[in-house]
């Protein structure tokens, strides 16, 4: 997969299962999809407005890669925030952290873990193949 591709697919997984959850969820629909309400809610706002900046990154790497350069910055933050975050969830997930949750939350933490992992090794790999992406 070109590194381009990678990074669309980074931001629509980001977006979608991380960012707009966390700027906009209310307690209910934390609790529908199985998570725990955070309290205060707003270090859940302060989080999702951290992954909207990381999202600003990676549109900025696609357009680069448009402009025939290559997106260091958006390759090293992606490597970055996934590789730590997979780690993290790994930690806590083999502890148990959120094995009593409900089933979709569990499921969540899970994919979201599924998610980083694949997501930081096919930016590592896009990012280091010789494609049509870099000049």
């Amino acid at each position: 997969m070109s590194l381009r591709r990678v990074l669309l697919v980074k931001i629509w997984v980001t977006t979608i299962l991380w960012c707009a959850p966390l700027l906009t969820f209310s307690g209910s629909l934390f609790r529908f999809v199985g998570l725990p309400v955070p309290t205060p809610i707003v270090f859940a706002r302060l989080l999702g407005a951290a992954y909207a900046a990381l999202i600003v990154v990676y549109v900025h790497g696609v357009g680069e890669l448009d402009g025939g350069r290559f997106p260091v910055t958006a390759v090293r933050v992606g490597l970055v925030s996934n590789g730590l975050a997979a780690v993290l969830l790994a930690l806590y997930g083999i502890r148990g952290a959120w094995s009593s949750w409900p089933w979709r939350g569990q499921l969540f933490m899970w994919g979201s873990l599924a998610a980083t992992i694949l997501l930081a090794g096919a930016i590592f790999l896009a990012g280091r193949q010789p494609s049509r992406d870099r000049p």
